[in-house]
C-alpha cells in the first residue's frame, strides 16, 4: 500500500455521503464485534479514499473503541493502567507549565528557578498535581524532554513555549480533571 489514494473518475466523490449511509447502516446492525468493526474500517476507508472528512458516527464509534481499549489495558503496578498512566502525564505538564509560566510570564514572582519550583508548588497546592519544591523540579525536568514540547520550541521559539506554558496552565483544572474522560 502506498501513502497516496490514486486519483478518483469524475463524479465518484459525489458518491461519498451514499457509500457512508451503507457503512453507517451495516454498523449499526451489526450483531458482532467483527462486523461492526470491518464496517468502521471500510467507512473510514471510503473518507480517505473519497478525501472526505469522517462524519460524526465515526468520530463517536472511533472514540468508543478506544475507550474500551484504554478501559482494558491492565498492567502490573502503580501506573499498571492507561487512565493512571495518563494522570501522571497529566500531572507532570501541568508541573512544567506552571513552572515554565511563573518564570517567563511572571518575573516578579519567579526571579530564579528555585523560586519558580516554590511559587508552583503553592499555586498547585490543593489539586492532584501539588508536591514539594523538589517534586516541581522533578516533573518539569521530565515533561522538558516531551518531544512535543521541543516541536513548539523548535517552530515558534521561546515566546511560543512561554504562551503555551501559559495557556496550559491557566487550563490546569480542566486538564487535570482525567476522570472526566473517562466517565461516560
Amino acid at each position: 500500500m502506498g501513502n497516496d489514494y490514486p486519483d478518483l473518475p469524475a463524479g465518484l466523490i459525489e458518491k461519498a455521503p451514499e457509500h457512508l449511509a451503507l457503512h453507517e447502516r451495516l454498523f449499526n446492525k451489526g450483531e458482532l464485534p467483527e462486523e461492526r468493526l470491518i464496517a468502521l474500517r471500510d467507512a473510514i476507508i471510503v473518507c480517505a479514499w473519497y478525501r472526505v472528512a469522517p462524519p460524526k458516527w465515526i468520530a463517536d464509534a472511533v472514540t468508543e473503541l478506544c475507550y474500551k481499549q484504554i478501559d482494558a489495558d491492565r498492567r502490573p503496578g502503580r501506573l499498571g493502567s492507561y487512565r493512571a498512566r495518563l494522570r501522571q502525564h497529566r500531572i507532570h505538564l501541568i508541573r512544567w507549565a506552571a513552572v515554565r509560566h511563573l518564570r517567563d510570564n511572571c518575573p516578579e514572582r519567579a526571579q530564579t528557578w528555585n523560586q519558580a519550583y516554590a511559587e508552583a508548588s503553592r499555586e498547585l497546592r490543593g489539586t492532584i498535581a501539588q508536591g514539594g519544591d523538589e517534586a516541581m523540579a522533578a516533573s518539569y525536568k521530565i515533561e522538558s524532554r516531551s518531544p512535543y514540547l521541543k516541536l513548539i520550541k523548535e517552530k515558534g521559539g521561546a515566546t511560543a513555549v512561554a504562551k503555551s506554558a501559559r495557556e496550559y496552565f491557566e487550563a490546569r483544572h480542566v486538564m487535570l480533571d482525567v476522570d472526566r474522560l473517562f466517565d461516560k
